[in-house]
């Protein structure tokens, strides 16, 4: 569902920008079923921006519903990334890790794997096989 833009001018005497409608396809979390026990695995598909704080909050929820041992979050369908959408994987994180789960990122196409700032930050693994490896380290 797009939103409208707000034309460009005065809105009660300030300037305003028109605010950009949305672009691509909107995010869609789809659970699969875990690689392994106690894993819970959502595939992110479309547009992870400032317009999926809801789709986000909604899934992660549904996620740690189950009482997995780790939830793995598959960024294989998403269309496009930005600083917004940073901001939201770092929050589902912290969600996660307040109900005491972990949770590791897959980025096959080295999106955030080019950001050191959130690979420090972030459990961010090349594949589902790599994250599962490295949680069998720690356990």
């Amino acid at each position: 569902m797009a939103e409208a833009a707000v034309p460009k001018g005065r809105v009660r005497g300030r300037r305003v920008k028109p605010v950009p409608e949305r672009a691509g396809q909107p995010l869609r979390f789809v659970p699969r079923p875990g690689p392994a026990p106690g894993v819970a695995l959502l595939e992110l598909s479309g547009a992870l921006d400032e317009h999926g704080l809801r789709e986000a909050g909604d899934a992660i929820t549904a996620a740690l519903a189950g009482h997995p041992t780790l939830v793995l979050l598959s960024l294989t369908g998403v269309t496009k990334l930005d600083g917004a959408g940073v901001v939201l994987l770092t929050a589902m994180c912290t969600h996660a890790t307040h109900a005491g789960v972990p949770v590791s990122i897959v980025d096959t196409k080295r999106r955030l794997r080019r950001r050191p700032a959130v690979t420090a930050a972030l459990a961010v693994y090349p594949s589902v096989s790599a994250a599962l490896r490295r949680r069998q380290r720690f356990r």
